[in-house]
């Protein structure tokens, strides 16, 4: 869990300088959410370890799920800014 919250870090700093954000999308084969800046960077975000430390019951997993599928830059943006994992 150590090894998670430091790269976290890292790349809430990278974000931080790289600013906008320029392309966002769902990959159903690795359950992540891939994030391209503008200087052409890219940030995967998996899914199932926001999940695992956000949602302490299966009614807020289902929420997550539902911005997955509808609010994705939500919670790629909530994912960075909130040190979720």
């Amino acid at each position: 869990m150590h090894t998670v919250n430091n790269s976290l870090k890292m790349i809430s700093e990278e974000v931080a300088s790289n600013g906008t954000i320029t392309f966002c999308e769902f990959n159903m084969d690795t359950v992540c959410i891939e994030l391209k800046f503008a200087d052409s960077s890219t940030i995967s975000i998996d899914c199932i370890a926001v999940e695992n430390k956000v949602a302490e019951n299966m009614y807020q997993q289902s929420e997550l799920d539902y911005l997955i599928y509808n609010d994705l830059l939500a919670i790629a943006q909530t994912s960075l800014n909130e040190n979720m994992l």
